[in-house]
């Protein structure tokens, strides 16, 4: 459940302290939640309140203990003055595999926030990251992919008159913040989705034929292979984690790793990351992440696919007047671009 909250006694809405003075406001109702012992829990961590900006997620184990603590919501609400928008708050269900017979009288279940019903969803977004109640990534991931053509599209129709090379740096810069992936699990077949719009989109960008092979898209650009990039980005949100200075954050992902392993997405992705990578944990925790994956990406491409890679570039330069013989020179462009089609297809 996701309640928005609305302050209305002396809080400047968008003045500078207005965060600051909002967290100070609610404070107690996080402390109200922590000590009802109803929530959920990971070992003695209380997790069932989780805030963020005016964002409140309630997360409990049965719907006794969520009435519970929706009615400590509404105490506070009366007490302070506040004001739960029920049309923005939702309520995700997400029921262990084998009691999805429980679905059926999902119905019966109501609840409440300032007397006004908690509507019931399939999924939800929550600071921009999607989450669904079969808790995969599919929804997410599929949305990331859409963003990412769309954000390609625009560079590619407003400054289609630039070279590959600007064009590139543009699609560095602005498409591949993709935001929320350090969460997907690495094992998810969805990722595959995205790597195939990451291909199509470096084509179009440094304007090569559909059919280029694979191994030349992240030597011309000098990065990594996107899955690799995907994976280098989840260790180092686990090594983030680990080292936080939150007892809570370092808890949880520690507990993820140690003892959740696959029930976990901490844990399984770390599992995963030694597994692809042969290395071990250990390694995640002492942050060796960006020059593990970075050994393991070089180790697999050899003199020959690295050569292609250098004379497709310097080709790509010439055709893009990046880079001018002399004029002596004699080649038209059309020999030019056949010489790139089959260098980068054959």
């Amino acid at each position: 459940m996701s309640d928005y909250f609305h302050a209305l006694n002396g809080v400047k809405q968008g003045g500078v302290l207005s965060p600051v003075l909002f967290c100070i406001y609610i404070d107690n109702l996080l402390v109200a939640l922590s000590k009802a012992g109803v929530g959920c829990f990971i070992g003695n961590n209380f997790v069932g309140a989780l805030a963020y900006a005016d964002d409140i997620v309630l997360l409990a184990p049965s719907a006794t203990a969520l009435r519970k603590m929706l009615q400590i919501c509404d105490e506070f609400a009366t007490d302070y003055s506040i004001v739960f928008n029920a049309q923005k708050s939702k309520c995700l269900v997400i029921f262990p595999q084998r009691c999805r017979i429980l679905r059926d009288r999902l119905n019966a279940c109501t609840f409440y926030i300032g007397c006004d019903r908690i509507e019931f969803v399939e999924s939800f977004s929550h600071l921009g990251h999607i989450i669904n109640a079969k808790l995969d990534d599919v929804s997410d991931i599929i949305k990331r992919r859409n963003d990412f053509i769309g954000q390609v599209n625009n560079i590619l129709c407003y400054f289609k008159n630039l070279n590959s090379f600007v064009k590139y740096q543009l699609f560095s810069s602005y498409c591949l913040s993709m935001y929320g992936c350090e969460l997907w699990l690495l094992n998810s077949s969805s990722i595959s989705d995205f790597e195939v719009a990451w291909r199509k989109s470096l084509r179009k960008v440094w304007d090569l034929p559909y059919n280029t092979h694979c191994f030349l898209l992240p030597l011309l650009g000098h990065c990594l292979p996107i899955f690799d990039e995907i994976c280098r980005r989840s260790s180092n949100f686990i090594h983030s984690c680990i080292v936080s200075k939150s007892v809570l954050v370092r808890s949880v992902a520690l507990y993820g790793i140690l003892f959740g392993r696959y029930n976990s997405c901490i844990g399984h992705n770390a599992l995963f990351f030694t597994r692809r990578y042969s290395c071990i944990v250990q390694d995640i925790i002492e942050g060796r992440v960006n020059s593990i994956v970075r050994s393991y990406c070089n180790a697999g491409f050899d003199d020959y696919c690295v050569d292609v890679a250098s004379c497709l570039y310097e080709l790509i330069m010439v055709r893009d007047n990046v880079f001018k013989f002399s004029d002596n020179f004699q080649m038209s462009s059309s020999d030019l671009i056949n010489i790139i089609a089959n260098l980068s297809t054959c």
